[in-house]
């Protein structure tokens, strides 16, 4: 039944469209089924540009400054990293197995992704477009967050109903919280100070006191 749940919100967290810091935004939406991202204009809604990344793109993540655009290739287990000046791919980072979702810190310096059927996190520094960590989380995690002040990461782990919290400053996963069932989505309130984590196998929401925002 876990399983079913999480296939039904697979074009969901696919069309997430990611406005970017440009004079004029656009939208941009992993096409997972042709290998595509898709531009559209903003707020028009017409596609302006197709850009080819890898087999079964599927999340999406913008840069703070929004110049570059991050789409994980869960077939390719890779990452296509798009600069939005000119919407062509520059890099493509290796990364885990089934890589679907992916988060940024506020900083732009490192990207989270989560590896779904690794059991695992890949921390990416995006100024060498490399693999620098590997984090073991919970099963089958299906989605991440970075708190507002860059200080933790938390993982949804799907199958077994948890949160791994990941410590940004040596990736090291301080805690493993219980929530409702097969957790999807994660964000922090803008102090960092609570998380709330989407329960969708409950339909109702975990509200976690982030207390690494009181130890640091």
């Amino acid at each position: 039944m876990k399983m079913k749940l999480f296939l039904t919100v697979v074009v969901t967290i696919s069309i997430f469209w990611t406005v970017s810091g440009l004079a004029q935004p656009s939208v941009y939406i992993a096409d997972t089924p042709n290998g595509n991202v898709s531009v559209l204009s903003c707020p028009g809604g017409d596609i302006t540009d197709t850009i080819p990344v890898g087999d079964t793109p599927f999340g999406t993540v913008l840069s703070p400054d929004g110049d570059l655009l991050y789409a994980t290739n869960i077939s390719d287990n890779n990452v296509s990293v798009i600069e939005t000046a000119t919407n062509t791919v520059v890099h493509t980072i290796t990364v885990g197995t089934f890589p679907n979702a992916a988060a940024i810190t506020p900083d732009g310096n490192f990207l989270y992704v989560v590896n779904s059927f690794d059991d695992t996190v890949s921390v990416i520094d995006t100024t060498t477009n490399t693999a620098v960590d590997t984090v073991t989380v919970g099963f089958f995690p299906g989605a991440v967050g970075v708190t507002a002040d860059g200080s933790d990461v938390y993982v949804s782990n799907t199958l077994d109903d948890s949160v791994s919290v990941i410590r940004t400053s040596d990736n090291t996963v301080i805690d493993t919280v219980i929530v409702g069932e097969a957790p999807l989505a994660t964000v922090s309130s803008p102090d960092s100070s609570v998380v709330y984590i989407i329960n969708q196998g409950d339909d109702n929401i975990s509200v976690n006191t982030n207390l690494n925002k009181y130890n640091n």
